[in-house]
């Protein structure tokens, strides 16, 4: 989209999406939206067709919502991710990847490390996803990289989970991927990237359950109230 009050109107409920401001779950509402955002219906109507496309809304053509964060959904979610990412990267192995390129993998690996070691969960899961898109870019495969990226944005509110309870894991599993490039083991760094993965998708299954007392609404208001007001997460 270009730059107009459509793609003002996606970026802005995106950001509340990302934010748990609407909340998994939520009917949204163009009518309600309208007023809030202080915007006419069309570029908002046109934004949240937008956003079904990406998968961050559900739409029976009709009526729109943000999912719902249950078992299921965090489980296709990872199960995408999976086949994707070890995908894009047997292909980046089997091209080659540059000591350059490996070294710029390391730089977001220790960002992210440092940004946990302090207490700056928001700037860890940015660039734990620069690593992950940058590591799947390198796959060389245009189509494929369209449908990860649309699917990291899925992962993204996923992710969001951490704020409530930090993995912390992040820097162990990305050093032994890059180690594994390195070393030239394709068969390695994919084994890694799956038990990364699945070792995400556990945890957030397990936040999930330790909010569980709190009722859906009252986790989504735990969660949105410590995720940082920004365009940044």
């Amino acid at each position: 989209m270009k730059e107009s009050q459509t793609q003002k109107a996606y970026d802005t409920l995106q950001e509340m999406i990302f934010t748990f401001r609407l909340a998994p779950g939520s009917r949204v509402s163009d009518f309600v939206l309208c007023k809030t955002l202080g915007m006419s219906r069309t570029p908002i109507r046109q934004a949240m067709l937008a956003l079904a496309s990406d998968g961050l809304l559900e739409t029976d053509g009709v009526h729109f919502n943000v999912p719902q964060l249950t078992e299921k959904h965090i489980d296709d979610v990872y199960d995408a991710r999976i086949c994707l990412q070890t995908g894009l990267l047997r292909l980046a192995m089997e091209k080659g990847i540059s000591k350059g390129d490996l070294a710029q993998l390391r730089t977001e690996m220790e960002i992210v490390s440092n940004s946990e070691n302090q207490g700056d969960i928001r700037t860890a899961l940015n660039h734990d996803h620069g690593f992950n898109y940058l590591l799947a870019s390198l796959g060389g495969n245009p189509m494929l990289l369209s449908s990860f990226s649309k699917l990291q944005k899925q992962i993204r509110v996923i992710s969001i989970l951490g704020m409530a309870k930090p993995l912390l894991k992040a820097r162990e599993c990305f050093a032994g991927i890059c180690d594994a490039i390195e070393e030239n083991d394709t068969e390695k760094a994919c084994r890694l990237m799956t038990d990364y993965i699945n070792t995400a998708r556990d945890h957030k299954k397990n936040v999930i359950m330790g909010l569980s007392s709190e009722g859906l609404e009252g986790m989504y208001n735990v969660i949105a109230s410590i995720t940082p007001q920004n365009k940044d997460l």
